[in-house]
């Protein structure tokens, strides 16, 4: 759970969250412990997990005397699309100012520059949404969903997803 993330969330939508959760019937479910293998351990005593981008212990990077962010007017607007980001997880992947970031692990690739000057560079607002609901650039190159969720923000609205595009464009990617 990436609190370090979801800890942007405004009281309104922290509220409509505990709201859902409160209304779907509870699963008698076994969670298993979690087991943290020998080269795990290593990599974890290197500091290999423990990145501003992914920190071993999200909820440890959290100023927990931090007031509730204002959540702006719902609508396609650059306010909102910056709201947006903060919730989700862009920045985890594309870096906390979308110009990119390592990869977070040895097999994924790193996460490109999202600004205008990065991999939406001369996309318009259809073919940013059309990514976004297909996994499918423009250029007809697939996204990989293990890596580009793309799949979850294909269950934004539009208004949602244009406010998104217009934060990206205003972006300078300098």
């Amino acid at each position: 759970m990436h609190s370090d993330v979801f800890h942007n969330l405004s009281e309104q939508d922290l509220g409509a969250v505990i709201a859902f959760v409160k209304s779907v019937p509870p699963v008698d479910n076994d969670i298993p412990k979690p087991k943290l293998e020998p080269l795990g351990r290593i990599f974890v005593a290197l500091g290999m997990f423990d990145s501003e981008a992914l920190p071993l212990i999200p909820a440890e990077v959290i100023d927990h005397s931090a007031p509730f962010v204002e959540m702006p007017a719902q609508g396609a607007t650059v306010e909102y699309g910056r709201y947006l980001t903060s919730i989700t997880l862009c920045s985890m992947c594309h870096g906390s100012d979308l110009r990119g970031g390592p990869p977070l692990e040895p097999e994924m690739p790193p996460g490109p520059n999202i600004t205008v000057f990065g991999a939406p560079d001369g996309w318009s607002e259809e073919q940013f949404v059309s990514t976004m609901r297909t996994g499918v650039t423009p250029y007809g190159k697939s996204l990989e969903a293990e890596f580009m969720p793309w799949d979850l923000y294909a269950n934004m609205t539009d208004e949602e997803l244009g406010a998104i595009w217009l934060y990206l464009a205003s972006l300078s990617g300098e």
